[in-house]
């Protein structure tokens, strides 16, 4: 503090955090506050001036995260944050965040972005993806997986092996704008909202 500004900054490194029944290990990277405003990533390593510039990481579910943000201190603060997963494992997210679901299988690549203006979630806006890839997704019935049988190759039951989904949010709303399941037998295209209250609205 040099009598007029305040500035601050430094490392996190977190063993473990919880947030919203979700635990992020190993949590490291850097970050910056001032008077008017809070950055981490490689935010925080631009405003020091420091080089190679680092982003936020942690582990998830088996996979990395890694990711960067700032918040304006204003009068009506305005934020902005940026995350990707990948190498997640789908089976450890389903015995983990998912209780008394079918067991799944797969590996998760996925990105988000999100931007907002004040505390309410009415001013939330933001674009992400989700990617499924060797995956394990659903058993078909008898009958469908017999389809299989015309492709000349032993039967799987496995009805989905890949998935891509896009999808955008305003206010508190998720807008999916494409939703693609990938079979051997079978392909599902969709697309829908879903609300934060938790209503699914899918074709």
């Amino acid at each position: 503090f040099d009598g007029r500004q305040l500035r601050c900054q430094g490392d996190v490194d977190i063993d473990s955090l919880m947030f919203k029944g979700f635990q992020f290990t190993e949590l490291m990277g850097p970050f910056w506050i001032d008077d008017t405003q809070l950055l981490v990533g490689v935010w925080a390593d631009r405003a020091r001036r420091a080089h190679p510039e680092r982003r936020m990481t942690c582990k998830m579910f088996g996979g990395t995260v890694l990711s960067d943000g700032w918040v304006q201190f204003v009068p009506q603060p305005r934020y902005n944050f940026e995350a990707s997963l990948a190498g997640a494992d789908l089976a450890r997210l389903t015995k983990e965040a998912i209780p008394g679901r079918q067991p799944l299988s797969g590996t998760i690549l996925a990105s988000v972005e999100l931007r907002g203006t004040g505390s309410s979630l009415n001013d939330l806006g933001g674009r992400g993806a989700i990617q499924l890839r060797e995956a394990d997704i659903y058993q078909l019935p008898l009958m469908v997986s017999l389809l299989k049988l015309l492709s000349v190759r032993q039967p799987d039951t496995t009805a989905f092996t890949r998935s891509d989904i896009s999808f955008y949010i305003q206010g508190q709303h998720i807008y999916v704008d494409r939703i693609d399941f990938s079979g051997d037998a079978i392909s599902l295209l969709g697309k829908g909202e879903v609300g934060f209250d938790k209503q699914v609205r899918l074709t």
